[in-house]
């Protein structure tokens, strides 16, 4: 999409009221079979002990913390409606929610609570992948590839029984993406069909993402008044910089696009549930790239949250 650098859009409006001082709730989203490679599922206990419980102590964000382990181990689709009561649950007690995946199927889950809790909340789906196929039109059968596909209404249980706990309907003006560069051609229709914003890993290279990311706000939420809910998946990062995750793709996202968008974000104050999704310790080349690549997630997670 092609951006309009001579407008102001606005993004930070401190005379709204503020989320970033409600405590944080955590919850392990134990979901690996969204996809075919194993080992995501064990991405929760490798990012809370591999850094990120260590980052949001440092940062006095666990103080009143809530941890919940979702079982994985009931099946996928009742796992993941399961996981969107408890995201549900944590926000309507005025909680912000950390979800660890998992794969990106969680994110069936999360925006499905957050939408049932604020149903004007928008979403920035930081991800190399657009996530928005459906049964019919996805190469790989995959349901980590079908989340906003589901949001969007583009299909329902008679398509994926089970599916049915997606009830709170995502408009797509209240969506934009920010690092995409490999989606299938039906997505690129199904987006471009629904004037979705979206910003590819280029754009931010290219005009800077603090850049990028206030005109993503723009786009979805020019008054700057509503909840903001990330969905981050880590292929949205270079594989050079995050290795350990399940399909990468290069040219992606370095660390200080991260730190920028983690600042820019956090000072919105608006910020109420992050994902992070897609860390796979058993597809890295090496412990030394597990280690490097949970450091990075976890470095972002308490910069959004802070």
């Amino acid at each position: 999409m092609a951006m309009d650098m001579h407008k102001t859009p606005k993004g930070l409006n401190t005379g709204l009221p503020t989320h970033a001082s409600k405590p944080l709730e955590v919850l392990f989203a134990k979901v690996g079979r969204g996809q075919r490679k194993g080992g995501v599922e064990q991405g929760p206990e490798h990012l809370w002990h591999g850094g990120v419980e260590a980052d949001l102590r440092n940062a006095n964000l666990l103080s009143d913390a809530g941890i919940t382990v979702s079982d994985h181990e009931i099946g996928l689709l009742p796992a993941l409606a399961m996981l969107a009561d408890e995201v549900e649950r944590s926000l309507s007690r005025d909680r912000r929610v950390l979800t660890l995946g998992g794969d990106h199927s969680i994110a069936l889950s999360t925006i499905e609570g957050v939408l049932r809790t604020y149903p004007e909340a928008r979403i920035l789906y930081v991800d190399a992948h657009g996530d928005i196929n459906t049964p019919e039109t996805s190469p790989s059968g995959n349901l980590h590839g079908m989340p906003l596909a589901a949001h969007l209404g583009l299909f329902s249980q008679r398509d994926v029984p089970g599916i049915g706990f997606v009830g709170a309907r995502l408009r797509p003006n209240q969506l934009a993406f920010i690092g995409v560069r490999d989606l299938d051609q039906s997505e690129v229709l199904a987006i471009d069909d629904r004037s979705i914003p979206y910003y590819s890993a280029d754009d931010v290279r290219e005009f800077g993402m603090r850049a990028v990311v206030r005109k993503a706000l723009s786009d979805i939420d020019p008054e700057g008044r509503h909840p903001i809910h990330i969905s981050f998946d880590v292929d949205s990062v270079d594989p050079e910089v995050a290795p350990a995750t399940g399909v990468p793709v290069p040219g992606g996202l370095t660390i200080a696009d991260l730190d920028e968008l983690a600042d820019f974000v956090s000072k919105t104050r608006r910020l109420v549930a992050l994902d992070l999704a897609e860390v796979n310790p058993a597809l890295a080349a090496s412990q030394a790239d597990v280690d490097r690549t949970i450091q990075v997630v976890a470095n972002f997670a308490a910069a959004c949250l802070a």
